[in-house]
């Protein structure tokens, strides 16, 4: 396997105050005493990075062989070696992923009324924030509008459809109206960025939990290394004994152009594995885990919620921060490995895109932690 690495630092600076109620983790002092109180954000690391790096390489992984794939050595570098993200290429095709299953098409076709989560969005390019609402798009901003409904896959279909042609037509405009112009010679231009702001939709937590519905994308996923899979003796959230939707469960995205997952840290704090179906591209922004005290910070400054709110950070903000964050493009096919913390999100930059997504917790980091104690 090819590998290329990035680079973390730890933090290990806390204090312990009172915070309000909405935070998620409660740690009692004592047993004795009557109040509770939580965790407060750590301070970033005391030595800020050097300018030179505060844009560091992903880490990418390429899987040649099915040995490889389900090697030690490729569950080491996810599951062990702390970085942040990895970029998996390659394992689909070695362990011969049908991917088409979970395209709109086959969707479509299964399940036509099943629920979709739907975000309503404006579209705009991946390191931009504007406020259009109040500020017509003059002014930047961290809050991420992201309005919460609910349709069917038939209807999002239909929706997907048409801001496909629309999509396709802009960019042969753009060209030179060229009406032959295909997907692949959009590809090959390159992203465009997004100057007229419109609403979009976005098909997010598609739930494929249920084997009556989604059987065979379920038994297709299995191929995947016992790491990479919703459930198995090495994943602890396999036991539970009941399903967390987006945890012990897969769910499903499904993006037209401009869509985009708002910043968070992961759900209660674990790894997640995320599958880009294609047959676009997807820019992801990561964060280092110790750096969150810091987001919490800002997200204040904004007024904005950092737990429960809807932001996009401002690129330059990151900078003057001396905040570091990994910027990268995945591929179809490509699995990218989201280790415990933070990461911004990612945004569609290409045509239609679906993406499956599901939490790990390995039964060999408890072990280890256990052991420890």
């Amino acid at each position: 396997m090819d590998t290329s690495d990035g680079n973390s630092t730890d933090n290990k600076s806390e204090k312990k105050v009172e915070v309000p109620t909405h935070w998620a983790a409660k740690i009692p002092l004592e047993a004795s005493e009557s109040k509770t109180v939580y965790n407060a954000p750590p301070s970033p690391p005391p030595r800020p990075p050097p300018p030179a790096t505060l844009n560091p390489t992903t880490p990418s992984i390429r899987v040649p062989t099915r040995e490889d794939a389900f090697s030690k050595t490729l569950r080491d570098l996810c599951v062990e070696s702390q970085q942040p993200v990895i970029v998996i290429k390659g394992l689909c095709k070695v362990l011969g992923l049908d991917l088409t299953l979970f395209n709109t098409r086959t969707l479509l076709n299964s399940n036509p009324d099943h629920p979709v989560e739907v975000r309503t969005q404006w579209q705009q390019s991946p390191d931009e924030n504007w406020d259009v609402q109040n500020g017509q798009g003059r002014k930047k901003q961290w809050l991420c509008e992201s309005t919460r409904s609910h349709s069917t896959i038939a209807k999002y279909a239909q929706y997907q459809a048409s801001t496909f042609r629309e999509f396709l037509q802009e960019e042969q405009d753009r060209s030179g109206n060229d009406k032959h112009e295909d997907l692949a010679s959009v590809k090959r231009r390159g992203p465009k960025r997004f100057t007229n702001f419109k609403m979009i939709q976005f098909g997010t937590n598609v739930d494929l939990s249920d084997k009556k519905k989604w059987g065979a994308q379920i038994a297709e996923l299995e191929k995947l290394p016992p790491f990479c899979r919703v459930k198995s003796s090495s994943n602890m959230l396999s036991y539970m004994g009941h399903k967390i939707l987006g945890m012990n469960t897969i769910q499903l995205y499904m993006k037209v152009p401009g869509s985009r997952t708002p910043g968070h840290q992961e759900n209660n704090n674990m790894s997640a594995l995320n599958l880009n179906i294609g047959p676009g591209d997807c820019e992801w922004f990561v964060v280092p885990q110790e750096y969150w005290g810091v987001f919490h910070e800002i997200c204040e400054r904004n007024k904005i919620n950092y737990l429960t709110g809807s932001w996009w950070p401002l690129i330059e903000d990151l900078h003057k921060e001396n905040i570091p964050f990994y910027r990268f493009f995945q591929r179809p096919e490509d699995l990218v490995w989201i280790n415990a913390g933070l990461y911004i999100g990612s945004s569609e930059r290409m045509v239609q895109q679906y993406c499956m997504e599901h939490r790990s917790y390995d039964a060999c980091t408890i072990c280890e932690g256990l052991r420890k104690i």
